[in-house]
């Protein structure tokens, strides 16, 4: 926990040294001037936030070799959820000004988003039984999402603007760093040693948030997404359990982000 602690803290960190130095370097505004009043621009933006993976499956199985007839020949393994991990983010995208009251600025953009790693855990009764429960596992579970997103800024307000958003791509799902260790009073066995893979699905995600003012050409989105449901990869066993796999079935996100966002290239040229 003090680990995630401390990436929160620096990631947060950084954000606002990005934002106090864009601030810096934009364009002054003027009583009576929009703030947002500015066309239509290109954009720039980088943000840090987290993420909480859930997986909707609370257990799983794996074939142990056993000469038995089913459930016996199969150990049981139980899914806990990840805890929270930390995400950072960058885009770049292309902003519309409408003159209107309803849907003032639409807006297209790039977004690569990136999840740190975080903790598949749970247990495993071999056999099947539950006077079984023998062994604790542990994967580290990372992820990498890129989308194309549409977003639209509900209402002309020049300091505080609600938003929708949406966006389709990729996710390339991880799971590595495979580790088990025994209970009390019992004897440790040959590890499967399951093997790291990366599982690569369509994905599409859906977003509300506010779009904060802090000049005229520089911007803070406060938001949650939501990552539609996309699959975990499957990972292989070694040594003796070559032959085998384990599945953790599939994984959905849900996410809060602090993003800070710019004119491009007005915004980043010093002014003389």
């Amino acid at each position: 926990m003090r680990i995630y602690r401390n990436s929160f803290f620096r990631i947060g960190c950084t954000v606002l040294l990005f934002a106090n130095s864009l601030v810096s370097y934009a364009t002054p505004y003027y009583k009576g001037e929009q703030l947002f009043d500015t066309g239509n621009i290109w954009f720039v933006g980088a943000g840090a936030g987290a993420g909480w993976a859930k997986l909707p499956d609370s257990s799983t199985t794996v074939s142990n070799g056993a000469p038995e007839s089913a459930p016996f020949n199969q150990d049981l393994y139980t899914i806990k959820n990840p805890s929270a991990n930390p995400m950072w983010q960058v885009s770049a995208g292309y902003r519309w000004q409408h003159d209107q009251l309803f849907i003032p600025y639409s807006s297209i953009y790039l977004q690569y988003r990136h999840y740190n790693d975080a903790d598949v855990t749970g247990q495993i009764y071999q056999y099947s039984l539950p006077e079984f429960l023998n062994y604790n596992y542990n994967f580290s579970y990372t992820a990498d999402l890129i989308t194309v997103n549409g977003k639209l800024d509900l209402g002309k307000n020049d300091k505080v603007m609600p938003y929708v958003a949406g966006g389709v791509g990729v996710m390339m799902n991880r799971l590595e760093d495979y580790r088990e260790n025994q209970t009390a009073n019992v004897t440790a066995r040959i590890s499967p040693n399951f093997n790291a893979n990366t599982a690569t699905h369509f994905a599409a995600t859906l977003g509300v948030g506010v779009d904060v003012t802090l000049s005229r050409n520089v911007w803070l989105t406060l938001g949650y997404d939501h990552v539609f449901q996309t699959g975990l990869p499957g990972a292989s066993g070694n040594n003796t359990w070559t032959g085998t796999s384990l599945n953790l079935g599939n994984v959905r996100l849900d996410t809060v982000f602090l993003n800070i966002s710019a004119r491009f290239p007005d915004t980043f040229r010093i002014n003389s």
